[in-house]
């Protein structure tokens, strides 16, 4: 579990990056807005590639996946509770259905990161590698059953 201090540390990088999942088309002053709050944080592309894989997709992916999804931005106290809830959880899954399957999401996700790294430096892109859970074969196993 993640001290206070990391909480505070981390939520500025996941609220950012919770602006990927939401059902509106991003302008580039978003995808700079994501970069920079990346950059300020600290944390080194392969931890941020983490974030956006292990936490942030797992945690609010699914309102790409949904008809009527959230567009206006995450309740900050939810989406807080939201990735922590994530973190402590040991299987971690999406839900169990939607309009999107999971491989287009992260076909989704890579496209929309690859916007942000226009913004980042070089090692950001090169570190987005999805965890083998994303493969074609793991990903029947990111649903809930």
């Amino acid at each position: 579990m993640l001290s206070n201090e990391e909480i505070d540390k981390r939520f500025p990088v996941w609220e950012a990056m919770s602006d990927l999942f939401l059902d509106t088309e991003l302008q580039e002053s978003d995808y700079k807005f994501i970069a920079n709050t990346i950059l300020k944080s600290g944390y080194s592309p392969q931890e941020i590639n983490n974030i956006l894989w292990q936490e942030v997709l797992l945690g609010v992916g699914d309102n790409l996946r949904c008809i009527a999804g959230e567009w206006a931005g995450f309740n900050p106290i939810w989406l807080k509770d939201r990735m922590l809830d994530v973190l402590a959880c040991e299987q971690k899954t999406l839900g169990g259905g939607g309009i999107l399957s999971a491989a287009t999401l992260v076909e989704i996700t890579q496209k929309e990161w690859l916007k942000v790294c226009r913004f980042l430096p070089k090692e950001h892109a090169e570190a987005m590698q999805p965890p083998t859970i994303y493969s074609e074969s793991g990903l029947k196993r990111l649903w809930k059953h």
